[in-house]
């Protein structure tokens, strides 16, 4: 009589600041809601209690209290505390600070899990000085490495060329459906939209951060340059600590009558739905979620051929356009292009959709990154 074997669950720990807004805790909330629990035995610690993305139930969670730099030791011994409590097979982290935050800790623990970083930004511009040799040595015990962006992958590996038989490439990935479902919500949008859908005038959006790294001050340029042919309205989604410099650019340009800028919204795939256009100007990226989700929502999008990813999700002239950095005249073309063409994007629209579909589905990242955690802990 033969005997079956149950398979023990690999136990994987992930650790990133919270569930708040933001591409690490997107892929986080993602992972641990899309990871086979037939395989997967699911924990995870995050420094703050801030949550906009749900979980499971099933997942053990732990909160650290790291909210300033002098909470990181007593934070860094509860971590430590979990590690040897939960005692994961794998842990994941999720970007640069928690990839360093991790390293530490896991020179006191007990028990000695495998170990993946997340690399989600330039290191050749965020992991510099005294920073950079910290995070060089603590990657240096790191078991594996997961970029989101190809070329990111290939920057990483130039920075820290030991690095290099231990990477793999996942992408960010889009929950389809789940968009699809929330850009369906009722949301009280400004009068501004429901005149320009009545009166059939384009409506551009773009989302982030605005910061220096966004460089929405390029697209406001090329925003002006649009209003001087045709008749447009932009929305642009976010805060942050250049709001008052926008604003004023806003006034100095004239253009304050076909803008929206309301700050962070709740739900802003019901916005990106309103849309006909999305725009991206950043000066660089690790991979846009942004970018990702319009186009999964099916907006043809113009975006800076930046470092990393735009130009792994956008297929240039098929699913939207790519430009140069800081080209405020290649912008103002691509922009005019879409908005004088209805059938260009339409066929854009479809176009993207598909290749979303194809490239970019939790299913298939989940694939990938269970793979990476199944192989990792095959090795012993």
């Amino acid at each position: 009589m033969s005997q079956i074997i149950k398979k023990n669950k690999v136990k994987v720990m992930f650790i990133v600041g919270s569930l708040g807004t933001g591409g690490a805790e997107r892929f986080v909330a993602n992972a641990l809601t899309s990871l086979s629990r037939e395989n997967f035995e699911l924990s995870a610690a995050f420094y703050r209690p801030d949550r906009t993305y749900d979980i499971p139930d099933d997942v053990l969670v732990t909160i650290l209290g790291k909210h300033k730099p002098w909470d990181n030791i007593r934070a860094a011994y509860r971590f430590k505390c979990w590690i040897d409590k939960v005692k994961p097979d794998v842990i994941i982290s999720a970007w640069s600070v928690p990839n360093i935050f991790t390293a530490e800790t896991l020179r006191w623990t007990k028990h000695k899990p495998k170990w993946i970083a997340r690399i989600a930004n330039d290191p050749t511009k965020q992991e510099l000085g005294l920073y950079g040799k910290w995070a060089e040595s603590s990657y240096k015990k790191a078991d594996a490495f997961i970029c989101v962006a190809s070329e990111l992958a290939k920057t990483f590996e130039y920075k820290y060329p030991f690095a290099k038989s231990k990477i793999s490439t996942i992408h960010n990935a889009v929950d389809v459906e789940v968009l699809k479902s929330k850009a369906s919500e009722e949301v009280i949008f400004p009068e501004k939209i429901k005149l320009a859908k009545d009166k059939g005038i384009p409506i551009i959006i773009s989302i982030g951060r605005l910061e220096n790294q966004k460089r929405f001050d390029i697209m406001l340029r090329a925003f002006a340059n649009v209003l001087k042919e045709r008749s447009a309205l932009l929305i642009i989604l976010g805060d942050g600590s250049l709001r008052h410099d926008l604003d004023t650019l806003v006034d100095a340009l004239g253009i304050s009558n076909n803008i929206i800028m309301p700050g962070f919204v709740k739900n802003p795939y019901a916005w990106l739905k309103q849309a006909d256009i999305f725009s991206l100007s950043s000066d660089h990226e690790g991979m846009s979620n942004a970018l990702l989700e319009a186009q999964a929502l099916g907006l043809p999008a113009i975006a800076t051929d930046c470092p990393f990813g735009t130009a792994e999700v956008i297929v240039d002239h098929n699913t939207g356009f790519l430009v140069n950095t800081g080209d405020v005249k290649s912008l103002t073309k691509y922009l005019l292009k879409l908005i004088k063409n209805h059938e260009l994007r339409q066929r854009m629209s479809i176009k993207s959709q598909d290749n979303i579909l194809e490239n970019f589905t939790i299913t298939k990242c989940m694939e990938r990154l269970s793979k990476l955690i199944s192989d990792i802990t095959l090795k012993g």
